[in-house]
């Protein structure tokens, strides 16, 4: 067993990354700096995705998890967080959900289908009532409803009723399927239980102590797609077979999905020739962050008028002279795949401990191949810039990383299209932040 510490450390670094259970081992296994942080020598394992929900249920359990993100989010972003009061309103266990982003689309579910279920439950015990009736009494949320049938000594579960909401943002058919005998099938051919094993866990919690448990996590969907997923499910009594059954709702949305005029994509979602963006992966923003990306996007969007993107001509540096400590200029070259940076604010370099201006970010990412066996910070940076380049639309990412003299480091990046008289991507133009980060 893991001391505590190092779990809290695993779960930052797995929120943060967005990474799935299976990613979170190969990066452990693969990045030393990533192994420093969470403090773990060359031959340790790190935590298994069920040291992970034990951890987290018993910080739920003690009431102490808010406590514990809210001092992360303020070493983080250097500010005060989400009202304390409101936090304590939850009224479910959270199995798995670091309440480091919870968009406002699902909290709405969630507050719904509980006030549905503490309703209908009596004296304490789960609610009698049928699937039909399930789906009958939340038929304004159904398409983010689950039912799921328990049997084999509680030991199975399979899906009765997926809503249609889930089941399009998974890309493939998930209602009649067994979590277990997925599960099965994710150990035999990738050695990991994926997803399946953080869903059985809180299927099982949930029936065990006759409750709602909650879960987020990041997986990819059927069709390969890196997705965000919230679920909360709870127990119910099938009136008929007298036998325990499970309820719940979920919610799925790409990892990359746009946010607009301040609305998140758990509201709506909008076309990138639109947006003003924001990417699921990434922890709280501090208000010096989201100053910063707001300002970029309202300047691009005032620069580009009725066409598709701005152009350099359009651009007046002197007009946002205000984010000249952190803004970029990075030129594209022709076949859209390699990035120069021309200019670095000040602020950026500091944050570095190191040089930025005018490297190549292949070259880079290959020298972190032959050096570290993977591309680095720099190689996420590259797929960043390749969606603003493609979309012609801003991309933002934001992760961890080791800076010039290994120091770790929070970066926020959102960089924008800028065309030529052709509609090919010359350069793009963006913000960054750089701040210290530390878990004592």
């Amino acid at each position: 067993m893991h001391p505590p510490l190092r779990i809290l450390r695993t779960v930052l670094v797995q929120q943060s990354l967005g990474l799935t259970s299976s990613e979170l081992d190969y990066e452990l296994g693969d990045r030393r700096s990533l192994r420093r942080f969470i403090r773990l020598d060359e031959t340790e394992k790190a935590p298994s995705p069920a040291e992970i929900n034990e951890f987290l249920q018993n910080i739920s359990e003690a009431g102490i998890a808010d406590e514990i993100f809210e001092k992360i989010a303020q070493q983080i972003s250097h500010s005060d967080v989400e009202d304390q009061a409101q936090r304590k309103a939850d009224r479910y266990l959270l199995a798995s959900d670091t309440r480091m982003f919870r968009p406002p689309g699902w909290v709405s579910l969630e507050k719904h289908f509980l006030t549905f279920w503490e309703q209908e439950a009596k004296a304490g015990r789960p609610p009698r009532i049928s699937g039909d009736q399930i789906l009958d009494r939340l038929a304004e949320i159904n398409s983010h409803v689950l039912i799921l049938d328990v049997s084999n000594d509680m030991e199975e579960f399979r899906y009765r009723h997926v809503g249609e909401s889930i089941e399009t943002a998974n890309g493939g058919v998930i209602s009649g399927t067994s979590i277990k005998n997925k599960l099965s099938e994710n150990l035999a051919e990738y050695r990991h239980p994926g997803i399946q094993g953080d869903i059985l866990a809180i299927c099982k919690r949930a029936v065990s102590d006759l409750k709602p448990v909650g879960l987020s996590s990041f997986f990819i969907n059927a069709i390969g797609q890196r997705c965000q997923v919230w679920i909360l499910v709870a127990p119910c009594i099938e009136p008929e077979a007298d036998s325990v059954a499970l309820t719940g709702v979920s919610m799925i949305i790409p990892v990359e999905a746009l946010s607009v005029g301040g609305q998140n994509a758990g509201d709506r979602l909008v076309t990138p020739s639109l947006a003003t963006l924001s990417t699921y992966a990434r922890p709280p923003a501090s208000p010096e962050w989201t100053g910063l990306e707001d300002r970029l996007i309202a300047y691009w969007n005032k620069a580009r008028g009725d066409k598709k993107t701005p152009s350099l001509r359009d651009i007046n540096l002197k007009e946002i002279s205000d984010l000249g400590l952190n803004l970029t200029l990075i030129r594209v070259n022709e076949t859209g795949d390699d990035f120069q940076y021309e200019l670095v604010g000040e602020d950026i370099e500091a944050g570095n401990e190191g040089r930025i201006t005018g490297t190549r970010l292949a070259e880079q990412v290959a020298r972190n191949d032959d050096e570290y066996g993977h591309g680095g910070l720099q190689a996420d940076l590259v797929d960043s810039y390749c969606r603003a380049v493609r979309g012609l639309a801003p991309a933002s990412t934001s992760r961890h990383f080791a800076n010039a003299r290994d120091h770790l480091r929070q970066l926020w990046s959102v960089q924008a299209p800028l065309c030529n008289d052709e509609g090919t991507v010359e350069m793009l133009i963006g913000v960054m932040l750089v701040k210290p980060l530390s878990v004592n």
